[in-house]
């Protein structure tokens, strides 16, 4: 019964090539592949839009921080990657950091690809940052420093 608690993180808004529904259909996706693991996922970002309005900016406030609050009690953060990193991503996988919680690559359709690049390098940095979309040049640098001092 003991299984490790999993924040579950996804692409939630729409970007210039895959719609928000079918990043909720890949998000849940993230959450069944992560119960095969014998985990306990958790996916905020499915969870606090059905409740708070992610177009109210307080609201979208409210829901991030109330996710990210969960980061307190997680064993790990499944970063699933194959629709790309996205901003609200980059507050998680900061937050996963700043609590010391264990930050797993992952992908649903290409593991392999993903495994390997297990063996973390300034090739992996690239090819992490090659996975963001939308982002601005300040949040890439910040999101570069943060993979460079997790892996």
């Amino acid at each position: 019964m003991n299984k490790p608690l999993v924040i579950v993180e996804s692409p939630f808004a729409s970007s210039s090539t895959v719609t928000q529904e079918q990043h909720v259909t890949y998000a849940q996706s993230c959450v069944l592949h992560s119960v095969k693991q014998n985990e306990c996922p958790f996916a905020s970002h499915l969870f606090y839009t059905q409740i708070f309005d992610d177009d109210l900016l307080s609201d979208r406030k409210l829901g991030i921080d109330l996710g990210l609050t969960w980061y307190k009690k997680a064993d790990i953060s499944a970063v699933y990657v194959d629709h790309g990193i996205s901003a609200g991503m980059v507050q998680g996988i900061t937050e996963a950091y700043k609590q010391g919680v264990t930050i797993d690559w992952r992908s649903i359709f290409y593991p392999e690809v993903l495994a390997k690049n297990r063996t973390f390098s300034l090739r992996t940095t690239g090819f992490l940052l090659s996975l963001t979309y939308g982002l601005s040049t300040e949040t890439k640098y910040q999101f570069a420093n943060l993979i460079n001092r997790v892996i």
